[in-house]
């Protein structure tokens, strides 16, 4: 489980990181939610399964 966690981990810092250098690139968050949806395959904050991990932003 301990390893499941730190995959999660993982991806959320990667996440957040290409969100923090699209947002200095002067993109609004509608078109930055759309480029990690594009990137990644996830739409950053929409997927349900995130509550049930106690994920929080």
């Amino acid at each position: 489980m301990t390893s499941r966690r730190n995959d999660i981990d993982a991806a959320v810092h990667i996440r957040s990181v290409r969100r923090c250098h699209l947002e200095r690139s002067g993109l609004d968050s509608v078109t930055v939610a759309v480029h990690l949806l594009v990137e990644t395959g996830d739409a950053p904050g929409w997927d349900a399964a995130i509550d049930e991990e106690d994920w929080a932003a």
